[in-house]
Formats: C-alpha cells, structure tokens, sequence
C-alpha cells in the first residue's frame, strides 16, 4: 500500500501544479464535477471514447477555450477510488487510459499549436505536444536505460544511477512530509521512499507494454474507427 500511496501522492501535487499553470486538460473520472449549464451546451458526453474524462475535458476546452472557463483542481475535497490489485489488472487499465487519451487527443488536434487565443500557450503549445515527445521517449526509454548502464558498467562509475535514485527518494520525501498523516503511514512511507523510483519504473513497464498495443492500433486511433465506449472494469 505504501507504493501505491507514493503513485498516488506524487500524481497529486503534479496535478495540483497544472491549474495555476493553464495545462489542465483532464478532470479525471471520479472526482470529477461539471457544470450542468456547461454539460447540456456542448451535448453531454461523446459515445465514441474510452475514456470519458480526458474526451469531456478536451470537448469542453474546445467549446469554451481555458482562458475565460476555469478548469481546476481542487485540492480540498476527497474522492476514493479503489486501486487495481494485479499486475495483469494494471496493464488492463492503464491501456484503457493511454488507448483513449490518444484517441482524445487526434479527436481535438485542433487545440494542438493554436493560434485562436481562446487557449492558454502553455497547453496548446506545450502541455498537449509534450504529451507525443514524451510516449516518444517512453519508446526508446529502454535504449536509453540499457545505455546508462552499460555506461556505468564499463567506466566502474555508478554515480549517474546513484544521482537517480537519490533524486527520486528526495522527490518522494518533499511530497509526503507536507501531507496530514498519521504516525504510521508517515513511518511506511519514509520505509519505502528509497524505492521509488523502482516503484514507478513498475508503472514505465506498465506504460511501455501499453504504449506498443496502442501503436499496433495506431490506424484505427487515427481514422476513429473505434466507435465504442464499453469497457470492463479492473478487479479492484
């Protein structure tokens, strides 16, 4: 429970980050709110997505723009959601996310590099682009690891994994300390903080896995072939 806490907590404070810097493009699942005024103008949500949240934010940024509509993270209020509890559950769920965000993201490309003003620079011209460098890097992040190792290996020299993973423990350390917890989920937390970065590169396994299933599908995510919006849900 103390990685998934760690997954969770990280997400978070990035999360709370994108409003104030205009990149918000996904109110997630279930703690999402809308405005009904907002819903019934633009006609609900689309029966053509996967993944409902990243389709209905990016429909609404593109009806109403981000600059005069605000759409943020509140950070007050609570929502649970049980965490999947297999590996084979995870890679399930996470293609469902990575299958739809790409299908959301072709859908509404016209948000990508606009010039119209009603979006926000740092999300038309960075937030939503980085979106394909990073799935781009994610490709070739197992040449770059194997890189870096052989590196390491053949110079006797692992200050560069050392610097990771230390990087990684301090990241994870200045999330949780700001955090109301009790005793115990600090003392957990503090136990495994040392490994997060293994606990994430658990989620790059995961993410690459899905990465290369999507691409297998990249025409019928381009063409929107795909007109479904059933999904079963993970075992939780």
């Amino acid at each position: 429970m103390g990685a998934k806490k760690i997954e969770y907590l990280l997400g978070y404070r990035l999360k709370g980050s994108e409003e104030s810097l205009g990149l918000e493009y996904i109110i997630g699942g279930v703690g999402s709110t809308f405005r009904r005024q907002a819903m019934q103008k633009v006609g609900g949500y689309d029966t053509d997505s996967v993944t409902e949240d990243i389709d209905f934010t990016l429909k609404l940024i593109t009806a109403f723009g981000n600059r005069g509509w605000r759409f943020g993270y509140a950070n007050d209020v609570m929502a649970y959601t049980p965490p999947v509890q297999t590996f084979i559950e995870l890679i399930r769920q996470r293609l469902r996310w990575k299958y739809g965000r790409f299908k959301a993201l072709v859908k509404y490309r016209q948000l990508i590099f606009s010039t119209t003003g009603q979006y926000t620079k740092t999300l038309s011209w960075w937030k939503l682009p980085k979106v394909y460098g990073e799935e781009l890097m994610m490709l070739l992040e197992p040449v770059l690891i194997l890189w870096i190792i052989g590196i390491a290996i053949a110079y006797l020299d692992p200050t560069t994994i050392i610097s990771i993973l230390v990087l990684y423990t301090v990241f994870a350390l200045a999330t949780f300390i700001p955090e109301d917890l009790s005793p115990f989920e600090r003392l957990q937390l503090l136990l495994v903080a040392p490994l997060t970065y293994f606990i994430l590169y658990v989620i790059n396994v995961v993410d690459w896995i899905c990465l290369i299933r999507c691409l297998r599908k990249w025409r019928a995510i381009v063409r929107n072939q795909d007109q479904t919006a059933r999904w079963e849900h993970v075992q939780r």
